[in-house]
């Protein structure tokens, strides 16, 4: 049986001679890696670390939301998560160019933000999502 004292030990070892790389990069083999020496092509990563990540991604996004946009707060929790969706997707920058849209949120004006998203090029480009998302800032329920 593994001890908690062993994966210390192995842990301190690793983390000594992989080193922390943020970043994918190519090992000695050229294999994509990540992190101590997450091997990505043959491991990748399971559905609970992704998910972990993902919880991880949605507090960073929020926070972001938060510096620039205090408001959100005030927001149901549906058009939070709906924010929240285009900035994860869009990148804070991106998603602070929509200035039509982030107004209309902020008056409370739901369909017509939900129109004006409707309208924009990531609507073009994933057509489903945005129709869901317009959908849910419409009614405010998910």
């Amino acid at each position: 049986m593994i001890t908690r004292q062993m994966m210390d030990s192995a842990a301190n070892l690793l983390m000594l001679d992989e080193g922390f790389k943020q970043f994918v990069y190519k090992d000695t083999k050229g294999i994509p890696t990540i992190g101590f020496g997450r091997n990505l092509r043959d491991k990748g990563i399971s559905k609970a670390e992704a998910e972990w990540l993902l919880q991880n991604d949605i507090r960073d996004t929020y926070q972001e939301l938060l510096r620039n946009i205090p408001w959100i707060c005030q927001l149901n929790e549906a058009r939070q998560a709906v924010l929240c969706d285009l900035a994860f997707n869009l990148g804070i920058v991106g998603f602070m160019a929509f200035k039509s849209f982030l107004g209309f949120v902020q008056r409370c004006q739901w369909q017509q933000a939900a129109e004006d998203l409707l309208k924009t090029e990531v609507a073009k480009q994933e057509p489903l999502r945005i129709a869901r998302l317009a959908r849910i800032l419409e009614t405010g329920q998910l």
